[in-house]
C-alpha cells in the first residue's frame, strides 16, 4: 500500500513538474484544427493565389487532421500567410520556433520561405531570425530552431511565403502545420495526463 501511495504521489509531482515546464505557444490556431484561418492573415491573394485549410492531411508534430495550404499560381506574386502575436506577448531573449512543412509544387521560379520578426510596441521590426528556406520537402518535415530577440522586443511575427516567378506556368505551393513560437522552455506536447504518465512506467 505504501508503494502504491508513493508511486501515486510521485506521478502527481511529475505531472506538476512537466506541466510547469511546458512551453506556452504564443500563436492562435497553430494547428489549423479550427478548420479555417482563425488567427492568421493572408496577403497577396487573388483567384490564382489562395490559402485554404485542408482536412485531409496533418503534420507529424501534433495529432490532428488539418493543415494550411498556400497555393500560388499567379505570376510574380508574393502569397504570404502571417500571424503577429499580441502586444506585450514577448520580451528580449531567446525565441524558439518549430513548424511542419510539405511541398506542393515549386516550378518555374516558385520558392518557399519562412521569416520571423521581433517587433517593438510600435510595430517596428527590430530583429529577425533571418530568411529560412528555400524549403522543398517532398514529405512532411519538422523544422525548428531559435533566435535572439533584442532589447525592446514587445511582440513577434511569423510568416510563410510562397513567391512565384515572373513567367507563365510558375507555381509555388506549400502545406503548413503545427506552428510553434514561444519564449518558454520545454516541450508543448508533453503528456501531463494520469494515463500518459502511468504509461511511462509500463
Amino acid at each position: 500500500m505504501k508503494t502504491a501511495t508513493f508511486l501515486a504521489g510521485s506521478l502527481c509531482a511529475m505531472a506538476l513538474a512537466v506541466g510547469s515546464a511546458s512551453a506556452a505557444n504564443l500563436l492562435t490556431n497553430p494547428t489549423f484544427e479550427t478548420g479555417d484561418l482563425t488567427g492568421w492573415a493572408a496577403y497577396q491573394t487573388n483567384g490564382n493565389a489562395t490559402i485554404t485549410v485542408l482536412a485531409t492531411d496533418n503534420g507529424p508534430s501534433a495529432p490532428g487532421t488539418h493543415n494550411a495550404f498556400l497555393n500560388n499560381q499567379s505570376e510574380a506574386d508574393g502569397l504570404t500567410m502571417a500571424q503577429t502575436t499580441p502586444l506585450g506577448s514577448a520580451t528580449a531573449g531567446t525565441v524558439y520556433y518549430s513548424y511542419d512543412l510539405k511541398l506542393g509544387q515549386a516550378v518555374n521560379g516558385g520558392v518557399c520561405f519562412v521569416e520571423m520578426f521581433a517587433q517593438n510596441a510600435a510595430g517596428a521590426v527590430i530583429g529577425n531570425a533571418g530568411l529560412k528556406g528555400n524549403y522543398a520537402p517532398a514529405t512532411w518535415t519538422t523544422y525548428s530552431g531559435s533566435f535572439t530577440a533584442p532589447a525592446g522586443t514587445d511582440h513577434l511575427t511569423i510568416q510563410f511565403e510562397t513567391p512565384t516567378g515572373a513567367v507563365i506556368g510558375t507555381i509555388s505551393s506549400m502545406h503548413v502545420d503545427n506552428v510553434l513560437l514561444t519564449q518558454a522552455l520545454g516541450s508543448p506536447t508533453l503528456n501531463t495526463t494520469w494515463g500518459g504518465l502511468k504509461a511511462l512506467y509500463r
